[in-house]
This record gives C-alpha cells, structure tokens and sequence, in this order.
C-alpha cells in the first residue's frame, strides 16, 4: 500500500521517503478556483498523493517502461545498451527513457557523446523488484 506521497513527505507508513519529486499538481487548479470548488490544505495534501501515486503508475504502466526500469536496477546503461536488453530499437528506447526522465524515474548523465541512464530513485527499484522479482 502506498502510503507517503512521491515529493518525499511521509505520511507515518515507515517508509523511507522518495528523494526525488515527481511532478504533480498540487492544490486547486484555476478552473476549479474560478468555480469557486476550493479544497482544504488537508485535501490538497491527500490529492497530491494520490495525482502523484497515478503518474507513478501512469509511467509503469507500459509493459516496455517497466522492462527498461528493471533492467536499471542493476547497473547504469547507454540507451543502445538497454535497447539491446529488452529487444527494441533505439529510437523506441529513446522515447520511453525521456517519458521516464520527464517524470523523474530515471536520471541521465553524458559521458561524450554517450548518454548514461540510472534510476534516479530507491522506491522505483524497490517497486520493481516487488511487482517483477527475479527481472
């Protein structure tokens, strides 16, 4: 059960926090504050975990996402790397890895002209590790 947000506040589950925020939309939006639907700083603490928590799932739930993510616990890879890893082309490995990078799953560092990528956070690895043990 998830029980802290993904920008690292607990919410007294025992877990280690995340270290890194994943982007969600915290508070009202200006639709809502237009239409005068304006929550409480409480309801906004709990809608954030929960916007965040289905963008975290949102991300994994493609089937190659989740490949490329679980072949980065173990070591950091170049994206022909981790396109020869889950049998796809470069291209296509190149796309999930931004969509991981945009929402702040997976970081990246060049090395001359090869990008290395390496998960940026324990709790998706951890995660994995959960929903695909032994991958």
């Amino acid at each position: 059960m998830l029980t802290h947000n993904l920008s690292g506040r607990s919410l007294d589950s025992g877990l280690e926090p995340m270290h890194h925020e994943l982007p969600f939309s915290g508070g009202a939006s200006r639709r809502d504050r237009a239409a005068g639907k304006l929550r409480s700083a409480s309801e906004d603490d709990v809608a954030a975990v929960f916007d965040a928590a289905a963008e975290l799932f949102a991300a994994l739930s493609s089937p190659m996402r989740l490949r490329i993510v679980c072949h980065l616990r173990g070591q950091d890879m170049n994206v022909q790397q981790i396109a020869n890893r889950i049998g796809s082309s470069q291209p296509n490995t190149s796309l999930h890895l931004r969509q991981l990078h945009q929402i702040g799953i997976v970081d990246r560092a060049r090395n001359g002209q090869s990008v290395t990528y390496h998960i940026r956070n324990t709790f998706v690895a951890d995660l994995c590790d959960i929903v695909c043990p032994g991958h």
